[in-house]
């Protein structure tokens, strides 16, 4: 069952209930009414034994009409349990359609940023690269600045950091450009960027164990 047909099974439950529910109302009514006669009928047998045997076919009457009445309000009764019955059902079923849809529009969203954050890393991993190509032919055959190379590379590990998968090749990726500045000092951009990189890694690798 899907969440409109739900909807409309939903609505016309409640118009059955609603239905039977003035039925059971009126069957009842009328089943007082035909109580309330009793005493009436009775009066007039007491007084008028002349008339007995007319006042006791009205009497069969009476309470005929008093049993038809009873059925009437047995068979709204029934009906009104059974609609009731299929409402609850229903709505039920509703509210876990409601339930399912919210959790998929929340996983709908949640993979909607991850697609987006994932986009804007790939524009930016294609601005490096070409920085990289770029950078490597101007040099012609020449060694890339080291610094520079660094950061590239820092950067790319940076953006590799949306799968927890990666993070043990960042950290070895971080070891060895920390490793190439042995015994010097460490620009400031790149030590910016390798407790940076570093960090996100930790969270990364922290986020999927957790979930």
């Amino acid at each position: 069952m899907d969440w409109e047909n739900g909807r409309r099974q939903t609505e016309q439950y409640q118009q059955d209930v609603e239905r039977y529910s003035r039925q059971m109302e009126d069957a009842s009514n009328a089943l007082r009414r035909a109580h309330y006669d009793v005493p009436d009928i009775g009066n007039q047998i007491g007084g008028m034994f002349s008339f007995l045997g007319p006042a006791w076919g009205e009497m069969e009457n009476h309470q005929r009409r008093i049993e038809e009445a009873r059925d009437r309000v047995n068979a709204a009764q029934y009906q009104l349990q059974n609609a009731h019955s299929a409402l609850m059902q229903v709505v039920n079923q509703q509210n876990e359609l409601n339930t399912r849809r919210a959790a998929v529009e929340q996983q709908s969203a949640a993979l909607l940023a991850g697609f987006t954050e994932l986009r804007e890393k790939a524009t930016q991993l294609t601005l490096l690269m070409n920085d990289m190509k770029n950078g490597a032919r101007d040099t012609g055959a020449q060694s890339w600045d080291k610094d520079r190379f660094a950061g590239v590379i820092l950067g790319l590990c940076q953006m590799a950091l949306i799968d927890g998968r990666v993070c043990d090749e960042v950290k070895t990726t971080t070891n060895e450009i920390s490793s190439g500045y042995s015994g010097q000092t460490v620009p400031g951009s790149v030590a910016d960027l390798l407790a940076k990189v570093g960090q996100l890694a930790r969270d990364v690798a922290q986020k999927s164990i957790t979930g």
